[in-house]
């Protein structure tokens, strides 16, 4: 290999080398540019004031059928205790059988009652959730885009001793751990095992959240109670 030859091979290497570190650069300089941030849900959940007026609604909103059924139960369950305190043989007694065939299909009708109750009470729950959820994800993207941030992961719901995560406010909301499964059970279920603080973003979500909620008039009209349906 003469002199011209060596010379354009070390060229071709050292331009090879710059490339390469180039490319490293600029790797580790995109790597260095991505942000990372954590939310915690449960948090965010709790604080959002919709959701505690929402849980207001719905209870003004079925309470008066609610009272109408448990005054049926406790009625029915008087009924019953009556019919089992008399000595009388329903074999031997037309009446006493008759009733208590009555107070069976009574207690039929009303748990079918109940049963129906709780699945209408539960659909509208759905439906108001269904919502609320798609408003928390959007305050998190909303406000990941505004701190640029490009990936938010949920925060841990347990703390390193394996207790829920309580609000600062309100140290008496932890709850150890009553066995050995639950405290792994609960370990496994954290996301992110680590974060400093000053990735969390969840106070800026619930700040974001109330403050639309408020601009958008939440909470400032409650509608009035369902009526008890005719025979309920």
């Amino acid at each position: 290999m003469n002199g011209s030859s060596i010379r354009m091979t070390v060229a071709a290497g050292m331009a090879a080398m710059v490339l390469v570190s180039g490319y490293a650069r600029a790797g580790q300089a995109g790597e260095e540019s991505k942000r990372i941030a954590v939310v915690n849900v449960s948090r965010v959940f709790k604080a959002y004031k919709k959701v505690t007026d929402i849980q207001t609604r719905l209870e003004a909103l079925f309470e008066q059928r609610k009272k109408a059924i448990i005054k049926k139960e406790d009625d029915l369950q008087k009924d019953i205790q009556v019919m089992k305190m008399d000595p009388e043989d329903p074999q031997k007694n037309r009446a006493k059988l008759i009733k208590m065939q009555q107070l069976e299909i009574a207690k039929f009708d009303l748990d079918k009652e109940k049963y129906e109750f709780a699945i209408e009470v539960e659909k509208k729950r759905l439906e108001e959730m269904k919502q609320v959820l798609k408003e928390i994800r959007a305050a998190i993207s909303d406000t990941g885009k505004a701190e640029k941030i490009d990936m938010v992961l949920r925060a841990p719901e347990y703390d390193m001793e394996g207790n829920p995560e309580a609000d600062a406010t309100k140290p008496e909301e932890k709850d150890e751990a009553q066995t050995s499964s639950e405290l792994v059970r609960r370990f496994r279920e954290n996301p992110v095992l680590y974060f400093s603080q000053g990735v969390d973003i969840t106070s800026k979500v619930i700040t974001k959240l109330n403050d639309d909620y408020a601009k958008s008039g939440g909470g400032a009209v409650a509608p009035a109670p369902a009526p008890a349906p005719a025979g309920k």
